[in-house]
């Protein structure tokens, strides 16, 4: 999502580079792309906490493997909770807001999705440049190869795993 939206951003307003190290990185790409994931991971979290199938654990009967009831009360996370909206916001949305503590979740990973993981793909294009090749693969022509679909996901993976173990 945030590449896409980034490339999007950055082909249509993208003029003033990011980082010398990637030259088609743009700081319009950036915020963009910032803005449309943050707004994704907040919609995506809301249309996820409203099914069951992925707010409770699946459990199998002993008789059967294939039989499985998804049938439990939800956690408190994916269970719509009241917010008091700051009165700066009032005019667009009210005084009270109802939430599933998930999207707050969702927003967080985002926010680090948007700001941090990017520089993963610029710690890529350092390795790059320092061996003087300009694609990891040819598996993907034209994307960098493999290895650039993925760079920033080791970073995304890290955080998440310290994020939910942490906070959730």
């Amino acid at each position: 999502m945030y590449a896409m939206m980034s490339l999007q951003t950055t082909n249509n307003r993208g003029r003033t580079s990011l980082i010398q190290l990637s030259p088609k990185k743009t700081w319009e790409g950036f915020i963009g792309a910032l803005f449309f994931t943050l707004a994704f991971g907040f919609g995506f979290a809301w249309i996820l906490s409203q099914f069951e199938f992925f707010a409770c654990p699946i459990e199998y009967r002993e008789d059967s493997m294939l039989a499985a009831t998804i049938a439990c009360k939800p956690s408190f996370i994916f269970t719509q909770q009241p917010y008091e909206v700051p009165s700066v916001l009032h005019p667009l949305f009210g005084k009270m807001l109802m939430i599933y503590p998930a999207q707050f979740h969702a927003v967080m990973l985002a926010v680090f999705a948007s700001s941090v993981a990017p520089f993963g793909g610029f710690m890529a294009s350092g390795f790059k440049r320092a061996f003087e090749i300009k694609d990891f693969d040819t598996l993907i022509p034209g994307h960098g190869g493999f290895m650039d679909r993925f760079d920033c996901q080791f970073l995304m993976a890290t955080f998440t795993y310290v994020y939910v173990t942490t906070f959730v």
